[in-house]
């Protein structure tokens, strides 16, 4: 069951804001990711459940407990929330169908600061800052309609490092959704 905590929806939820590691203030830019930036093998999000992507060794190199705290499905989004083994940080990934890269600002939500374009093991995409959020989000496009997102929060002041962390979530899903 999906509740208000989510909004206008997990789509908007899931699109990605990037937070925690946001550019100092005052210096917002929106560069928008290229629509060209298509992967160029898709990788079929519609029929996974976020819960069930990631391998159990990825637990472990990402320092999170196995068992989600939070599992949500709806129709064009899942969205699976783990907490780190010390509790000071939480991990979310949202798997999102329907909706592409290119479209990761409107989906976004909040108060964007700034869009930042990567890659993530060879796929493109995009880092959304947020004004004043504790949160580093990285949406990935796997399709031209689907892409993912890799989400780090902070729990307590002890948290690690946010978008390294959401990274390497991100790169643990391209590695598991590859096979």
């Amino acid at each position: 069951m999906i509740g208000p905590r989510f909004g206008l929806g997990l789509v908007v939820l899931t699109a990605l804001g990037v937070t925690g590691c946001s550019a100092p203030a005052g210096s917002a830019t929106l560069a928008s990711p290229s629509a060209s930036a298509a992967p160029q093998k898709s990788l079929d999000l519609a029929a996974r459940d976020a819960c069930g992507v990631l391998p159990s060794a990825a637990f472990s190199t990402l320092g999170v407990a196995p068992d989600p705290v939070e599992r949500l499905m709806g129709p064009t989004a899942t969205r699976c929330e783990w907490r780190t083994i010390d509790g000071h940080a939480r991990l979310a990934l949202v798997l999102n169908y329907g909706v592409g890269l290119e479209d990761i600002e409107l989906v976004a939500g909040g108060a964007v600061e700034e869009l930042t374009p990567m890659t993530v093991a060879g796929l493109p995409a995009t880092r959304v800052d947020h004004v004043d959020s504790p949160t580093c989000r990285i949406g990935v496009g796997v399709a031209p309609t689907q892409l993912f997102s890799a989400e780090a929060s902070e729990l307590s002041a002890d948290a690690p490092p946010l978008c390294p962390l959401a990274e390497a979530l991100a790169e643990e899903v391209v590695s598991a959704l590859r096979g």
